[in-house]
């Protein structure tokens, strides 16, 4: 029961951190632009990261960084990052956080489409309503115009939640493979390796975006370093741990809670009000959110349940019935 809820409070933690980074991030955009954003978010992870070389060295976890299946993971990581914060470049911290979360949806497609697991009446169903919510908020309410600004980072977000879901179905098979072909592995070497793999990339291409002077750049380091450390290692760490003593199912319901800080700060600090078909849009993808997340939940107690009942079943029925034992024993007599 302790450590129940010592992952819950880990759970509710992360999630708020998590939260916090949209809004630390639309605070930095105001300054410099999405790409020296990111590189510096993940330059300072790895730096951060660094202290633990020693052990991860001690565990023999760097081959990882020579993991093909790391590299692609870092990649997918980075470009999810940098679509959504370009797609929060042309929309509110809100809304990014919202339509970004929706890989929640996309994720039982990938999977059934990568051959993992069966679709459902119900997630087609739910996928339908959330593409609906979709459409609200991409037109909102101006159907005949598809090129406004809202529209195209929309688009971007939903690039990222399909990475970010793409993500979380590749890292859930490589790391069943990594565990099964190589010696070493453990979760530190491969948040490491990760994370490293995703900075990479951006730092490639970091050199096509301009440098902001040096006084905004000491302007906003404190909001890099808390993107680069606490919304992303320390968040990582929480997480993780979560997962080991609540699973993956409930640790994603929690979640879905990172939704509410960005809206909060924008609807009772700045005071910002939005349109009757982004409202709408929200609510009708956050409600698909939630009844995907508890069916999933459901369906995994189910399971449990069945199987529990079929084991004890098994034990206690005789080959053959009572009253029939009865007849062969007096027949033998």
């Amino acid at each position: 029961m302790q450590d129940m809820t010592r992952a819950q409070f880990a759970m509710l933690l992360s999630t708020f951190m998590w939260g916090l980074a949209p809004i630390f991030v639309e605070i930095a955009l105001e300054y410099c632009t999405p790409l020296f954003i990111m590189t510096m978010r993940f330059g300072i992870a790895v730096l951060a990261m660094s202290i633990f070389l020693p052990e991860i060295k001690r565990r023999q976890g760097l081959f990882l960084l020579k993991n093909r299946n790391c590299i692609l993971i870092g990649w997918l990581i980075s470009f999810g990052y940098l679509t959504s914060t370009l797609g929060q470049n042309l929309t509110t911290a809100g809304l990014a956080t919202l339509i970004s979360t929706s890989y929640i949806i996309m994720v039982p497609f990938l999977s059934w489409k990568l051959g993992k697991n069966k679709m459902t009446k119900e997630i087609i169903v739910l996928s339908c309503i959330a593409l609906l919510g979709m459409f609200f908020i991409t037109f909102n309410g101006d159907w005949n115009n598809f090129s406004t600004i809202t529209s195209i980072g929309t688009i971007f977000l939903l690039i990222a939640a399909f990475l970010w879901g793409l993500n979380i179905v590749l890292t859930d098979k490589f790391m069943v493979d990594i565990k099964s072909k190589e010696r070493g592995f453990d979760y530190l070497s491969f948040l490491y390796a990760s994370i490293v793999h995703t900075f990479l990339p951006l730092l490639l291409l970091s050199f096509l975006a301009p440098l902001p002077d040096s006084s905004i750049i000491l302007n906003i380091l404190p909001l890099l370093i808390f993107l680069g450390v606490f919304s992303t290692i320390l968040t990582f760490g929480l997480h993780q741990y979560a997962i080991s003593k609540m699973g993956s199912v409930n640790t994603t319901f929690y979640l879905l809670l990172q939704i509410l800080v960005p809206f909060s700060y924008e609807i009772l600090y700045l005071k910002m009000s939005y349109s009757e078909w982004i409202i709408s849009g929200s609510l009708i993808i956050l409600l698909t959110m939630v009844i995907l997340e508890t069916q999933l939940l459901q369906r995994l107690n189910n399971l449990f349940s069945k199987n529990v009942k079929e084991e004890l079943h098994s034990i206690q029925v005789p080959l053959y019935p009572e009253s029939q034992a009865d007849e062969d024993i007096l027949h033998i007599s």
